[in-house]
């Protein structure tokens, strides 16, 4: 076994280089047809009151106990009626689960395991048997129930009685459909629409108010608003294939996101989660931090295992335990669990700036903090704590070291030769 004393060229690269290795920090369980998932088409997401976590696909509904999966076929056998594709999941004070899809609503009764079909009617005739966008509840338990193309739907529970609010006209097309909704803590109750802007429900003289946001010259009409969310003093407003936006719930002006990366992109989900805006597109999905102005880009890697599983995103879904739910069109589940004790992972990938194997062999810390990382088969690595990227050394020649397998590293030590160039001094590296 020799010994030799190898010098390394080790240039300012890190003071350069630009990675989305942030996208590392966010460590995903993924789970799809191999778990006994349905259909990769992930919709929609709950967990009921029993800690069972539901899951609405394009084909049928899955219920996920953390290890097996149950399947659904949602049809109401005394009405004969079905519909498998299920956009939207909401359970209600009876623990009932209510099951939107793209023909009306199914009940789903979690003692028995059946499903009923809602039929009930307005005081018009009005029937809900259209495409569900959106089912929640306020502070009284009255059920809102959003149908872009036929209204927006209130059920009150006590006396079961369901009644429809028209926005906008009554033709279809309509520029003033509801499209999504947001409701506060405090109960208070926002729709937003497909042309119209906002509207806020005022609960004492059962009216709407329009907010266009344009009190300051600016406005929301003729905006798809395909999603909102609560976000402190204002809503976080996402346009389909425009900005992300902010509207002043007091004020009604309307100003941008501080995230350029997110905007004109197909935005379809918005949710604020840990003071963070979690944004889904179908680019990807985008973690906006506007308090210290970083935007983080969550992506697919092919390489990678344990990253999102797709990038176009369908729904943003958080559970009680603070575990992230991650609904994809093509990739099934991404599962972010709210650890107590997170550890950052660095793993091969096809990026740039990521480490080159997997097999790690040697670990030493230099003078200045970087990480020295010695390999198996790949090498030595040189990881950037602050940026957290690596660079790997390929000047390290043949007649130097006669194999990739790096044993031990010690004695490490940094020499300033020149001013743009700096060595490091490595000494006892076997072969």
């Amino acid at each position: 076994m020799k010994n030799k004393v190898i010098l390394i060229p080790l240039l300012l690269f890190f003071l350069c280089i630009q990675s989305m290795a942030n996208s590392l920090d966010y460590y995903f369980t993924r789970i799809n047809g191999e778990n006994g998932l349905s259909q990769c088409n992930v919709k929609s997401i709950i967990q009921d009151s029993w800690g069972f976590m539901w899951f609405g696909t394009r084909n049928k509904l899955n219920r996920y106990d953390g290890i097996s999966m149950k399947i659904f076929d949602v049809k109401d056998p005394i009405l004969k009626k079905t519909n498998n594709n299920i956009g939207v999941l909401f359970e209600d004070v009876n623990k009932h689960l209510w099951v939107g899809t793209d023909k009306g609503i199914f009940i789903f009764d979690p003692v028995t395991e059946k499903f009923c079909f809602f039929e009930l009617k307005t005081n018009k005739g009005i029937q809900i048997n259209d495409w569900v966008a959106d089912i929640r509840s306020d502070l009284d338990n009255n059920i809102w129930i959003i149908i872009p193309n036929q209204g927006l739907f209130l059920y009150h529970i006590a006396d079961k009685k369901l009644e429809c609010f028209n926005l906008g006209s009554n033709l279809l097309p309509n520029q003033g459909n509801p499209q999504c909704m947001c409701i506060e803590q405090n109960g208070t109750v926002w729709i937003g629409t497909n042309g119209g802007g906002v509207y806020h429900y005022n609960k004492s003289r059962k009216t709407f108010t329009q907010y266009l946001g344009n009190a300051n010259g600016r406005s929301l009409k003729d905006q798809n608003i395909y999603t909102i969310c609560d976000y402190g003093e204002e809503l976080a407003i996402g346009i389909l294939e425009g900005k992300l936006l902010k509207l002043d719930k007091r004020k009604n002006t309307l100003t941008n996101i501080d995230a350029q990366e997110v905007n004109n992109k197909i935005i379809g989900n918005v949710s604020y989660i840990n003071e963070k805006l979690w944004v889904g597109t179908r680019l990807g999905l985008f973690v906006v931090d506007e308090k210290h102005k970083k935007v983080t880009l969550i992506h697919e890697s092919i390489a990678n295992p344990h990253s999102l599983a797709d990038n176009i995103i369908e729904k943003i879904y958080v559970d009680k335990e603070g575990g992230i739910w991650i609904g994809g069109y093509f990739g099934g589940i991404s599962y972010l669990p709210n650890r107590g004790i997170n550890f950052e992972k660095y793993m091969p990938t096809l990026e740039s700036g990521t480490i080159n194997s997997k097999r790690i062999s040697a670990l030493k810390e230099d003078e200045t903090g970087n990480i020295w990382v010695g390999t198996e088969d790949g090498g030595l690595n040189i990881l950037n704590p602050l940026t957290k990227t690596f660079i790997y050394h390929p000047t390290i020649k043949a007649d130097q070291i006669y194999n990739t397998k790096i044993l031990s590293m010690s004695s490490l030590r940094l020499y300033p030769f020149f001013k743009k160039l700096k060595h490091a001094y490595i000494s006892d590296i076997y072969k």
